[in-house]
């Protein structure tokens, strides 16, 4: 229970968490290097407010640590994630003025604008049974204790940045490491692709044999270690029940703790 159980305090943690947009200055660094995206009608504002670096990284389609990435995103998948209580928000951590705001030809535009973009590996998952003691600080990012120490991983998974200067700046060409328990990959590569005899079903049926998504079917590949248990939690205890999450319903009921980390940690791993 110790992965579900941290998924409980973050959640429980809502508008107490602290955000953080990025520090001045990085900005000048790195500059905008991603082209024409799209310029929604009358949120310019939306856009500007975020500084440079902050602004990249989302339309690279990276996102941060503590969201999902939108790069190569199939258009529907970004353009109706809340449509009729399909997501219920449980961060306490509302979007930017809300859905509302955007009209279906601006929540349009923007999904082609992600659908078109590469992934880039962001995420090395590398498994460990000791890892650095870390902390949560700024923007839900762990960072390293001081003084080197170390810990066992248990049932978790614990997500650093490669360079935490850099990650603390929101630099959008610095990633992150994602410590897994030892076997927990292969374990994971199992699940996905025999369903563990009649433990769930296998995920390629669904989202594609290379796991890069099928028409409406996302993909996950790649995907966030974090984020992908956390949405099968999601799937699994019902805060997502949309019209697409009923098809999850049933993969996701008898997925224990250890499996649902095993599976989002080889998911993880597939860097294609």
């Amino acid at each position: 229970m110790e992965l579900a159980a941290a998924f409980d305090r973050a959640r429980s943690r809502g508008r107490d968490v602290e955000r953080h947009l990025s520090e001045e200055g990085p900005a000048e660094r790195v500059g905008g290097r991603f082209g024409d995206q799209p310029r929604l009608s009358g949120r310019a504002d939306i856009l500007e407010a975020q500084s440079t670096v902050d602004r990249d990284r989302r339309v690279a389609g990276r996102a941060c640590v503590e969201e999902a990435r939108n790069a190569s995103v199939r258009n529907r998948k970004v353009h109706r994630p809340f449509d009729a209580g399909a997501l219920k928000e449980t961060s306490g951590v509302e979007p930017v003025g809300g859905p509302a705001i955007v009209s279906d030809e601006e929540s349009r535009q923007a999904a082609e604008w992600f659908a078109s973009l590469k992934p880039r590996a962001w995420t090395k998952v590398t498994e460990a049974a000791m890892v650095p003691a870390t902390f949560v600080g700024q923007g839900r990012m762990r960072f390293l204790q001081p003084g080197g120490a170390m810990e066992p991983v248990g049932s978790r998974i614990i997500t650093v940045p490669e360079d935490q200067p850099r990650a603390r700046s929101r630099d959008p060409h610095s990633g992150f490491i994602a410590y897994v328990p030892p076997g927990s990959i292969a374990k994971g590569k199992a699940l996905v692709e025999t369903g563990g005899g009649s433990r769930t079903i296998a995920c390629g049926i669904c989202h594609g044999d290379t796991l890069q998504g099928l028409g409406n079917v996302p993909r996950l590949a790649g995907v966030h270690p974090i984020y992908i248990a956390r949405q099968l939690y999601l799937f699994k205890d019902g805060t997502r029940n949309g019209v697409d999450a009923q098809l999850m319903k049933k993969p996701v009921a008898r997925l224990t703790d250890d499996d649902i980390l095993n599976v989002s940690a080889y998911l993880a791993s597939i860097q294609k």
